[in-house]
């Protein structure tokens, strides 16, 4: 992974990497994003990914005027070298899985938000600590989370800081390690 730049040379992008589908609910995150762009206008909102929802999105960005400032950028390879020059990430998403994206913004140094959606955000998020976890689908709480980083650069500097810490939790040597002493715990136990 590429060193993680330094936070007062990232610009003031909110970034979102996930396929453009309704279970992503990004409609929410434009919805709180434009909210909240009138108090911040200096921060844009960039989508990258594709999907079968970009219609939808890209009529309610047009519907909220705010073409100028929510974007939705074609997916990339160069999705890390993106997350090390901006400085919040977003996952908006109804439900997820392990989200890779959500790890590797935090890897880069990005203070994140995400929704509490099943499966393991909490694993990677402590909530105020080194991110900020959301209800699902709720707009007005995904507003002043993006609200509380937005006018707290000093806070958001400090949970981007310490959501580096994934680096060493999802090493490769410490998931070989936790991975052989699961089998070791399953084969003593037969």
């Amino acid at each position: 992974m590429p060193t993680v730049s330094d936070w007062s040379s990232r610009d003031y992008r909110v970034i979102n990497a996930a396929r453009l589908a309704y279970d992503k609910n990004q409609m929410m995150l434009i919805r709180a994003f434009a909210t909240v762009h009138n108090l911040y206008p200096q921060y844009s909102l960039e989508m990258h990914n594709e999907g079968a929802f970009r219609a939808k999105l890209v009529d309610s960005i047009n519907q909220l005027k705010a073409e100028s400032y929510i974007k939705l950028m074609p997916s990339t390879k160069s999705i890390l070298d993106i997350m090390n020059n901006a400085r919040i990430y977003v996952c908006s998403s109804n439900n997820e899985g392990y989200s890779n994206a959500l790890l590797e913004a935090m890897a880069m140094g990005m203070a994140c938000i995400s929704t509490d959606c099943a499966g393991s955000v909490r694993e990677m998020i402590e909530d105020g600590v080194n991110g900020l976890v959301v209800p699902v689908d709720n707009e007005e709480a995904m507003t002043e989370a993006l609200k509380l980083l937005m006018e707290n650069d000093a806070a958001s500097q400090d949970m981007a800081e310490r959501a580096t810490k994934v680096r060493e939790l999802n090493a490769k040597d410490n998931i070989i390690r936790k991975w052989t002493d699961f089998f070791k715990t399953i084969i003593e136990e037969t």
